[in-house]
């Protein structure tokens, strides 16, 4: 292996901001709720600044900032960057086999497309986390719901 991709949403001030943006202008129970979201975003970062923190030989994190809507925080696309990454790196021979940790539909043409390549992919994901499609058209499936601890741990990020 010579280089691991993590893909995720970060927080970001501006969306502190706009939570407390959010909360000022609401009353009574919504902004309780945005309180809340607020409150347990602040929680989230932290944990996530200490794995984007942990610096490692083989794995880059690739970020896009965290949304916020309808007290709702969500990533927003994510997924189509490490679908363009998967077909780019593919098209320019850096790998044989992608090992892909994610069951997500919306990855399906770009699996097909790596495959069509005469790339292998393997996916990794919980066996309720990943859709049938993604599973028949994946080379080789490995639910990690069936992993042992020490297995897990093998590949995990400990803070």
């Amino acid at each position: 292996m010579i280089r691991a991709y993590a893909y995720t949403g970060t927080y970001t001030e501006n969306l502190f901001k706009r939570l407390k943006q959010k909360q000022a202008l609401s009353y009574g129970t919504q902004s309780e709720v945005i309180a809340k979201v607020l409150e347990k975003a602040k929680q989230q970062h932290e944990k996530q600044k200490q794995i984007l923190g942990h610096h490692t030989k083989f794995l880059e994190f690739r970020t896009k900032p965290l949304k916020y809507e309808r007290n709702s925080i969500f990533q927003k696309g994510v997924d189509v960057q490490l679908a363009v990454d998967l077909v780019s790196h593919a098209h320019m021979g850096n790998f044989d086999v992608a090992v892909l940790c994610s069951g997500d539909l919306d990855l399906l043409e770009s699996v097909r497309a790596v495959k069509n390549l005469g790339k292998k992919v393997i996916t990794m994901a919980h066996n309720e986390n990943i859709a049938y499609q993604m599973k028949r058209e994946s080379d080789s499936f490995i639910n990690i719901s069936e992993l042992a601890d020490a297995e897990l741990d093998a590949f995990s990020i400990k803070s």
